[in-house]
């Protein structure tokens, strides 16, 4: 995250959940089904059948992209009424994450236990208990929908995405709030006395950048350490 998120998060102690479909990922929170009828109407998957007449085939396109929107919609609405924290859930710092996100920033870590009984915590406290989910993400190969449907089926659909984002390692936390119209919901923590998290400096920060914002974190908060990057020694190496 960037340094203003971080003393945001610092100063409010507030965990900041944005809306779906803020996300990149198009298919954030897609069901198995929605997944086998897109698939099965999407008009940039559908070859030409030389068995049929011009009219024959524009009439079928045009059935199949009523449903193919369909289905885009609901995809659409569900993201609309869904917040999401995302994590890394891992021991060690990911070189890709940092790359992606935050490569001059920082990142918060905390023991996957005490964060459960944190947010938990928190939502107790909220006139809002249902509809929250937290865990793992599992990923799959949406092409192989229909061959995977029924296991796909038995994931929650907001703890399901592409293969091709297994690289995350991720855990999240999902708030639906059907009658939410804010693009973004703040959850209080209760984890600031005594700290119940590490923040951790990007590896690609220079030494005199790292001891300015230790001193600038120390100063807004003196219970809180920045620590370096495990990976700084090798993401530095060609400056030594």
């Amino acid at each position: 995250m960037s340094w203003e998120k971080l003393i945001s998060f610092i100063t409010s102690q507030n965990l900041y959940l944005p809306r779906l479909d803020r996300f990149k990922d198009n298919l954030e929170g897609i069901t198995a089904y929605q997944l086998v009828e897109i698939l099965a109407s999407h008009p940039l998957l559908k070859p030409d059948n030389p068995n049929l007449t011009v009219k024959q085939m524009e009439d079928s396109y045009r059935v199949l992209l009523q449903s193919f929107n369909k289905y885009k919609l609901e995809v659409q609405q569900n993201q609309k009424t869904t917040f999401i924290s995302c994590w890394i859930n891992s021991n060690h710092e990911s070189a890709g994450l940092w790359d992606n996100y935050s490569d001059d920033g920082f990142a918060i870590k905390f023991r996957r236990v005490d964060f459960e009984k944190i947010v938990t915590q928190a939502l107790a406290e909220t006139s809002s208990e249902d509809n929250n989910f937290i865990g793992r993400v599992r990923h799959f190969n949406f092409n192989d929908v229909f061959d995977d449907e029924a296991i796909m089926s038995k994931v929650p659909s907001f703890f399901m995405k592409h293969i091709g984002f297994k690289y995350e390692n991720e855990y999240r936390l999902i708030l639906v709030r059907p009658d939410q119209r804010d693009e973004q919901l703040n959850l209080k923590l209760d984890c600031f006395n005594p700290p119940l998290f590490e923040v951790i400096a990007s590896p690609y920060l220079t030494n005199k950048e790292f001891e300015t914002k230790a001193i600038q974190l120390k100063e807004i908060n003196n219970s809180i350490k920045l620590i370096e990057s495990e990976l700084k020694i090798w993401m530095q190496l060609r400056k030594l």
